[in-house]
């Protein structure tokens, strides 16, 4: 591989901005930049109090990706019997920090004279080496870096380069000057949350974005109320708390009812309502079940007809429970002191909590909360003009909030589609949309009952360059990435953006494949690019 030489003058950083750096980065600044032996440029400038490498020799500045390491290398054009004096920065790709141990060894080598190695046998500082080379030998050599941390192993062909027999030689190298840049430097870099991202071709998926919402699915989610008057008495372990998780038929409190001769039959009347309640659910799901196996509707409709018919079963149940109760409180005589059980209708969590241990309650009041997390649907409410684009969908993703990561709901990894656009809703013009989210998907830091922006896919897959949506800056209207040149010099460069899959956009036009982008630690590089002397960088190695 070749590399070629690159030359980069840069000039002093403004002050101004250093000190918002400071303040926000809590950086060093330029004028005390200092890595004990090298330097940055090519010395033929005058920078003020900056040393730019040799006074007499052009400075070579390469960037390379390996498997495990960034490398980011200055050093002078090599001269034969002259000292070399290497400037290394290596940065680990997991965390983009700096290596903090290892050895590094330099190698020139060729076929027409015997190969030369030297070495530093630690980091100068965390993240630079800084090996002394003194070839003896002129001509091509190839140029071969092995770094060998605890960790792993790593070398880096650098390629070929001259070494020259005098500095007159030396001077006439000819050297790529990139114009301009904006400088961050690798200690600003390891000091914040940074990160560099390669732009590759990937395959990604089409997308309609809708407003959608988290719900428990059908049967999943219970209020538990009071039967009677009375006053709240705990368990052996206490009232049920918030965020609990409890399993059908659990006792979350009791209650010290206040019975009075019409509540034999107020208890008699509910469990009528229930029975009858329970025979109209029976019969619905019988008609429902004929339906769908003939195919006129849908399955999810004979799933939340099952839900209804066994959530009125436990009405029956939790009804002649009552009664049973309230019989065998009055056989004992006891009717004022004995307690009544208040239990769990279903498995899940308790969501919502209003009673405490001793306070009174009246009939039908609101005690429980309790919602099955295990299974959740997202309900998207689909536009009726993006209906066509939809078609059958088969899977889409949406952001949670915060920082934490896509949840991408598909049917062939455990996702399922219950119900698309039966019915348009006349007042919002939407259809619905339920997807039922796989048991991976339901994750704990998912809210039920929150609103999210759910992008639905809406064709195959296709191959598109892409870049990590946390690498574009919104300026004013304006999509901008900042693109390394070199291991410090990074081009602001305005992009046409695609489409998004989860965390990645596509971009149509402004990069190209290859081209490392700042995915972690934009507004930082966007801080020092806000100073009209932030183009290039000054700093003493």
């Amino acid at each position: 591989m070749r590399i070629k030489p690159i030359e980069v003058i840069f000039r002093a950083p403004n002050r101004v901005l250093l000190i918002l750096l400071v303040l926000s980065l809590a950086l060093v600044g330029c004028d005390h930049h200092d890595h004990g032996d090298h330097t940055h440029g090519d010395g033929q400038q005058d920078h003020g109090d900056h040393a730019h490498g040799d006074s007499e020799r052009p400075t070579h500045v390469i960037t390379v990706f390996g498997e495990h390491t960034e490398i980011f290398v200055e050093f002078p054009a090599l001269v034969a019997g002259l000292e070399s004096k290497f400037a290394a920065h290596f940065t680990t790709l997991d965390g983009y920090q700096p290596v903090r141990n290892g050895t590094l060894s330099l190698v020139l080598t060729s076929q027409e004279s015997p190969g030369e190695n030297w070495a530093a046998g630690a980091p100068a500082r965390p993240g630079i080496f800084t090996p002394i080379a003194i070839p003896k030998y002129p001509g091509k050599r190839q140029l071969i870096l092995m770094l060998k941390t605890e960790a792993f192993s790593e070398t880096f062909n650098l390629g070929e380069f001259e070494v020259f027999e005098n500095i007159e030689a030396a001077r006439k190298i000819e050297v790529e000057v990139p114009e301009g840049g904006v400088s961050f430097l690798k200690e600003q870099q390891w000091m914040v949350d940074f990160d560099m991202a390669k732009a590759v071709t990937r395959s990604m998926r089409p997308s309609v974005i809708v407003n959608a919402n988290l719900r428990p699915a059908a049967g999943g989610e219970s209020r538990v109320t009071t039967p009677f008057d009375g006053r709240i008495s705990a368990p052996k372990d206490g009232v049920a708390q918030v965020g609990q998780r409890v399993e059908a038929g659990q006792i979350l409190a009791y209650i010290l009812p206040s019975l009075d001769a019409g509540e034999i039959t107020q208890l008699r009347a509910e469990l009528r309502k229930a029975k009858v309640e329970l025979s109209r659910a029976e019969r619905d799901f019988e008609r429902v079940q004929g339906l769908v196996t003939s195919g006129a509707i849908a399955e999810k409709r004979l799933q939340d007809a099952q839900s209804t018919r066994d959530i009125a079963q436990a009405d029956v149940d939790q009804a002649q429970q009552r009664i049973g109760q309230f019989r065998n409180l009055e056989s004992r005589g006891a009717a004022a002191n004995g307690r009544v059980a208040i239990r769990s209708p279903i498995d899940g969590m308790i969501a919502e909590r209003t009673v405490v241990d001793g306070g009174f309650v009246s009939r039908s009041d609101s005690l429980f909360r309790i919602v099955d997390r295990s299974k959740l649907w997202l309900e998207a409410h689909v536009p009726e003009a993006d209906l066509p684009r939809i078609g059958q969908p088969t899977g889409l993703w949406f952001e949670p909030g915060g920082k934490l990561p896509p949840v991408e709901i598909d049917v062939n990894t455990g996702g399922e589609l219950l119900s698309f656009g039966d019915v348009i809703d006349p007042t919002t013009r939407t259809a619905p949309l339920i997807f039922a989210l796989g048991e991976n998907d339901a994750q704990k830091h998912l809210r039920i009952g929150s609103f999210v922006r759910a992008h639905i896919y809406s064709a195959e897959p296709r191959e598109a360059l892409s870049i990590p949506a946390s690498a574009v800056l919104d300026e004013k209207g304006l999509d901008v990435v900042f693109v390394m040149k070199n291991g410090e010099s990074f081009e602001r460069r305005i992009v046409r953006l695609g489409m998004r899959d989860r965390d990645h956009v596509e971009v149509l036009d402004g990069l190209q494949p290859g081209e490392h982008v700042v995915s972690e630690g934009v507004y930082y590089v966007k801080l020092a690019s806000m100073s009209t002397g932030s183009v290039g960088h000054g700093h003493a190695h």
